[in-house]
């Protein structure tokens, strides 16, 4: 081989190696790359958006729940009274605490005789409120402190036998009495009965125990005539718990409310 030969031959095998030596320098093409923010902008941002606005909307709820309350004056047959009512669970539940008074007196005249007939009610209630369609139509059920009593009190109470005596005669109730009822009307704040006046109406009724009482002493000083009036007071006392028995274990409640919801 001559030297011209041998110099083409190494020329030929320098250039090759320069251009595998350039490919492998090169510079790669630059792939296109899909941002964080391609994906927030098209499909990301809308579920983190109504992500974060729920928990915000919940909130709100929450709030104008916690603050849903109501108070109003009322009107019915366990006297004069008032409630203030407290939403429990959005349009359905509400829990109300209820107070009602109902105090008269009066002499009473007969025959020369003169007595004091007294009538004290006070109840006071714990009551919830259920509107099972989420509407103003509830049900209502609850407990109440019976605090009532009908009494005749005096020196000359004839109890009957023409016989007299002192002290008092009356009808007792027990202190725990279970209610249920009906009602139209939100006592509350909700969805349906806004903010503002609100005007309800209750029917139910009380299932109270009541006793009849004596506690009257003989006033006569005839002989053999103390016997005569503790007998009749003992029938006096059976007679009424029979009719108490027979008659007197519900007591109906019919009210009427104006108040404002708040």
């Amino acid at each position: 081989m001559n030297k011209t030969l041998r110099l083409s031959l190494l020329t030929t095998m320098l250039s090759g190696v320069a251009i595998i030596s350039y490919a492998d320098n090169m510079p790669l093409a630059e792939e296109p790359t899909i941002t964080p923010m391609n994906l927030v902008g098209n499909t990301t941002s809308e579920p983190e958006n109504q992500a974060e606005s729920a928990p915000a909307k919940l909130q709100i709820e929450s709030q104008d729940f916690a603050s849903a309350w109501g108070v109003s004056g009322q009107v019915g047959t366990l006297g004069l009274g008032f409630n203030v009512a407290h939403a429990l669970y959005s349009d359905y539940l509400n829990v109300r605490f209820q107070a009602n008074f109902a105090e008269y007196s009066t002499n009473l005249n007969a025959n020369g005789v003169s007595n004091n007939a007294n009538v004290d009610f006070n109840t006071y209630g714990l009551l919830l409120d259920y509107m099972p369609w989420g509407g103003v139509f509830r049900f209502t059920g609850g407990l109440y402190y019976d605090n009532r009593s009908l009494s005749i009190t005096g020196n000359n109470v004839d109890i009957g036998g023409g016989i007299t005596g002192s002290g008092t005669a009356g009808v007792s109730f027990a202190p725990i009495a279970p209610y249920f009822g009906i009602g139209v009307g939100s006592q509350a704040a909700s969805s349906l009965d806004k903010k503002g006046f609100l005007f309800a109406f209750d029917a139910g009724v009380l299932f109270q125990d009541p006793t009849a009482y004596s506690n009257l002493t003989c006033s006569s000083s005839m002989a053999g005539a103390c016997a005569s009036f503790d007998q009749q007071n003992s029938q006096w006392v059976s007679d009424a718990q029979s009719a108490i028995n027979s008659y007197g274990r519900f007591w109906p409640v019919l009210s009427l409310s104006m108040g404002y919801r708040f």
